[in-house]
This record gives C-alpha cells, structure tokens and sequence, in this order.
C-alpha cells in the first residue's frame, strides 16, 4: 500500500510541478505525462495480478514511450473533436457578444441564444464524450502488456474490451468519482488514497474485461 501511495504521490508531484511553468506544462502534458499516466496504470495491474511490482514499474511507460504517449494522445485527440462543437459554439457566441454589446435588447439576445447554442451542443456532444472516454478507458493497461501493441492498436484493443458494457464502465467511475469526492471532503488527505483506489478498480476491471474476451483470465484472489 505505501509503495502504490509513492507512485501516486510522485505523479501528480510531477503534474502539479509542471503546471506551474509556462511551455513546460505543455511540453510535459505531451511528452511526459501520457508515458507516466501508462507506467502508473502498469503497476497497478501488476499489483491487482499479485505481481508485487516494484516501484520503478511506474516509469516503464518510458521505455515504450512512442507508444504510450501516441495512445494517450489518440485517445485525448478523439475527446477533443468529439467536445469541439461545444467550444465552437461557445467562443462564437461569446464574439457575436462582444459586437453586439453596444445594445441592451441585442446583448440580451445574443445572451439567452448563447446559452441556448451551449446547451444543445452540450446535449449532444457529452453523451458521446462519454460514450468515447467508456470505450477507450482501458487503453493505458492495453498499451503496457507485454504484447506491446502500437497505439492504435491499443485503443482497438481497449474497444473491443468494453464492447458492450458501457454502464458497466459508467457505474465504476460514478463510483470512483464518489470515492474521490469523499477524499476531497477529508481536507484533500484522501485524495492520494482515493487515486489508489482509483487505479486499482480500473485494473480489476481492466482484467475482469479481458477474461470476459477469453484474452486471459483474471488471477485467483
């Protein structure tokens, strides 16, 4: 437990670290974190498998760095189009605000057909946002095995996995939100255990998934 609590320590240390520079969180979000992400989700699969991973499992994502990073960003990509309308829509609206701002019954207009463009484009594009973030959440674990699939074929992988059980994956991280949540409650204390719970849930499910394809059963508990 105190090693998988190091590991969470030290990637949101680095996270956080980084997001205080300029350009470094940029370069570190596309550079860094994606391997990180993949290398942390590695050693907890390893640990739901009662490998007793070492700490340095964690940074294994670097040594496989083209394809973890290329399937983090993939996925991330998809996120973005698929939420693309809604920042379309947004900064649209909020330009034809500015132009218009000079009258009170225009401003009001363009206000109530903001909030108006945002929410239908909302309506329509989280419900697929989440449908794509379900689908493709498994693809950190796909990437690390020791198959070593490209990155597309690691979110490939992660569809085929998921492949009808998408309230199922919906359910496990309304759940892990709320364990989350709880964390935060606990003056920010529970958050670092929440994350391991978090990463442990994901793993298990993650092999769960894969038994239920026939690609390899879960290990006894």
């Amino acid at each position: 437990p105190w090693i998988s609590l190091g590991v969470i320590l030290v990637v949101t240390a680095i996270q956080f670290a980084c997001s205080f520079i300029p350009f470094v969180n940029i370069l570190a979000g596309v550079l860094v974190m994606p391997a990180l992400y993949a290398g942390a989700g590695w050693f907890f699969l390893r640990g739901v498998r009662r490998e007793n991973p070492p700490f340095e499992t964690a940074f294994e994502g670097f040594q496989r760095w083209p394809s973890t990073t290329g399937a983090v960003l993939l996925v991330s990509l998809g996120a973005m189009v698929i939420m693309l309308p809604v920042i379309v829509t947004t900064i649209g609206m909020a330009g034809l605000g500015a132009l218009l701002s000079g009258s009170r019954h225009a401003s009001d207009f363009t206000g109530a057909m903001a909030a108006t463009g945002v929410f239908f484009s909302m309506l329509i594009c989280v419900p697929i946002a989440a449908w794509w973030a379900a689908r493709t959440g498994m693809t950190v674990f796909a990437v690390m095995e020791p198959e070593r699939l490209p990155a597309l074929e690691a979110v490939k992988r992660s569809f085929a996995l998921t492949r009808g059980s998408f309230w199922r994956i919906v359910g496990l991280y309304l759940l892990c939100l709320l364990v989350t949540l709880v964390g935060c409650l606990a003056l920010c204390v529970g958050v670092l255990p929440a994350s391991v719970v978090t990463y442990y849930a994901y793993a298990h499910a993650y092999d769960q998934l894969k038994a239920r394809a026939g690609l390899g059963a879960p290990p006894a508990a």
